[in-house]
């Protein structure tokens, strides 16, 4: 009901209602702790895209990052609606271009969507993406491709995205996963400013004690979304905190399938 409110208000009095969803309930789509914040977050999204209709233009770019991020959610009931929000806002994209701002649209808002239009534009021309520096020692030097892996892993990173590398075996997707891993993790410490020392070291381990200045991880065959994993291991809350990264095998359910055909590229 409240979202439905919402969306009526947003076509009554446009401007400030998509202000304050802008800038107090949007950045709810990030409350991974949360699934009902999501929930109704982007509820919210699905109901003003449906009432305003060719009104959002002025504003498609300033939700459109927010709403691909949720696409990849574990929650299904925020993935789908995410899904069919992206769907919408897609097909109004093409009528922002060339569209001015509005004078009474505020400023921080104007230059969050400058932002947003050139992370659209990286998007879609991966050689407009900046060029990644690993923050933490890492013995070894970065061939050309490999710093292109990292360069789209950073940037897919940085909107809370997922991707896929994927090449043939010994071209170096393991190291590519570990720079940006351990690159995550030291700004992650850096921003809560935790103290870290200079050398971050990548290490799977089984054990429930990470050792002082590793990324603890939590190798786990069966595969299967983090949740489940910690389920299956009955982890407590406790236990379940002190793994930073959880690498999860998915050959046992991929061998478990009657495949038609495989196609090797």
């Amino acid at each position: 009901m409240g979202a439905r409110c919402l969306g009526v208000f947003s076509k009554v009095s446009t401007l400030k209602t998509m202000t304050v969803i802008l800038d107090e309930l949007l950045p709810s789509l990030g409350a991974m702790e949360n699934d009902k914040k999501r929930q109704g977050t982007i509820e919210v999204v699905a109901h003003v895209i449906e009432q305003l209709g060719l009104d959002l233009v002025p504003f498609i770019v300033l939700l459109v990052v927010p709403v691909l991020g949720r696409m990849s959610d574990p929650n299904q009931a925020v993935r789908l609606t995410a899904t069919h929000c992206f769907a919408s806002l897609v097909r109004l994209m093409p009528l922002e271009n060339g569209l001015r701002d509005s004078p009474a649209l505020p400023l921080h808002l104007i230059e969050k969507k400058q932002k947003e239009k050139q992370f659209l534009e990286q998007l879609v021309d991966i050689k407009k993406l900046e060029n990644y520096h690993v923050p933490v020692p890492i013995e070894a030097e970065l061939r050309c491709y490999q710093q292109e892996g990292v360069n789209w892993l950073f940037f897919l990173n940085s909107y809370k995205l997922h991707g896929i590398l994927c090449d043939d075996m010994g071209l170096g997707k393991t190291l590519q996963s570990i720079c940006i891993l351990a690159g995550d993790h030291f700004n992650r410490d850096q921003e809560y400013k935790v103290r870290v020392d200079q050398n971050v070291y990548v290490r799977v381990r089984l054990s429930k004690q990470p050792e002082e200045n590793q990324v603890g991880a939590l190798l786990y065959y069966m595969g299967g979304h983090v949740n489940e994993i910690f389920d299956a291991l009955k982890l407590s809350d406790d236990d379940q905190k002190k793994f930073e990264t959880v690498l999860a095998s998915f050959t046992n359910r991929f061998i478990a399938v009657v495949w038609c055909s495989l196609v090797n590229v």
